[in-house]
């Protein structure tokens, strides 16, 4: 999920922390999901501000589109 969101957010020229500024989340937090799941609201607002879906952020890098 974090490969995912550092991507769109790299293709909208956003960094990390700003992304997470933008999204109203604790600096840090986009890197804990790593390891720990989000929240269905944080994943919902940092899909709000990338303008994706919680799929998107969720689908693994290189799965097929089907």
């Amino acid at each position: 999920m974090v490969n995912a969101i550092r991507r769109m957010a790299a293709e909208k020229g956003i960094s990390i922390r700003e992304l997470e500024k933008q999204s109203g989340i604790s600096p840090g937090a986009i890197y804990r999901w790593d390891v720990n799941r989000p929240s269905i609201d944080n994943a919902k607002k940092v899909a709000d501000v990338l303008d994706t879906s919680i799929d998107e952020l969720m689908r693994e890098e290189g799965e097929d589109d089907a």
